[in-house]
């Protein structure tokens, strides 16, 4: 696919980007009193619409303590309360991820999680993409069935596979979706279906990556078991699942 890139510029020659020089003049010298910046990184900021001094330090001084609160995500406490159920019992949950970064960092961070935190050993699922294609397969439903495993936590994919979702629930297996993509009139009928772009998800950042949601999911089952900082060391894998998925890196991305 080609692409073509457009800079954006602070004097744009075209004039389809006002710029108040005014405002831009006296917000830089405000700035300039408070920060030791290269003109070329103050003009980039306020581009962004970082304007002063407290967003300045806020974008440049990321805390994992700036990540909204999980429970604001629909049904991520439906979903925590069934890992934590299946902690408890030492259930093998499978984890099931798409093929591509996202997928795949998404698929490692949970299973880490897991088995770092509560020696649970899970079982991994990335489909085949010539012969499964995209997302959650019958083979991998089936597998779980030969292995009595009761709970498939979908990451980066699911949000499209009612029928996988509805076959699943006739044999006993919940579905637990971590996804991030753009949902269909029909949202399965899972468990738990976390995705913030949800039309009914008043979530405050809807850029997530697949892995984010699931980050989501991870934070709050730590904070179920006492230790809200369980899955902070998996932060690596999250951010270069957001940066490889190519989602905007602002807001919640950023930090």
């Amino acid at each position: 696919m080609k692409k073509i890139w457009k800079l954006k510029t602070l004097y744009s020659q075209d004039r389809s980007e006002e710029i108040d020089i005014a405002d831009f003049t006296q917000q830089m010298r405000a700035l300039k009193t408070n920060v030791q910046l290269p003109d070329i990184i103050l003009r980039l900021l306020y581009i962004r619409g970082i304007r002063d001094y407290q967003k300045v330090l806020k974008f440049f001084r990321p805390s994992i303590d700036k990540l909204y609160d999980p429970q604001l995500m629909k049904d991520c406490d439906k979903a925590a309360a069934r890992v934590v159920e299946a902690i408890d019992n030492k259930e093998v949950i499978m984890i099931l991820g798409d093929y591509d970064v996202d997928g795949t960092c998404g698929v490692s961070m949970f299973y880490l999680f897991l088995k770092k935190n509560f020696g649970l050993e899970s079982e991994i699922y990335i489909p085949d993409r010539i012969d499964e294609g995209y997302g959650i397969s019958v083979q991998a439903i089936n597998l779980a069935k030969e292995k009595k495993i009761k709970l498939i936590i979908a990451i980066d994919c699911g949000i499209t596979a009612s029928e996988k979702v509805e076959y699943a629930k006739s044999i006993g297996i919940d579905f637990i979706i971590c996804d991030h993509h753009q949902p269909p009139e029909k949202i399965p009928d899972a468990l738990a279906v976390m995705d913030p772009v949800r039309e009914d998800d008043d979530y405050p950042f809807k850029y997530l990556c697949g892995t984010g949601v699931a980050f989501k999911l991870a934070q709050r089952v730590a904070a179920l078991k006492g230790n809200p900082d369980m899955p902070n060391s998996l932060i690596d894998l999250v951010a270069i699942a957001t940066a490889s998925d190519i989602v905007p890196l602002s807001d919640e991305n950023e930090y």
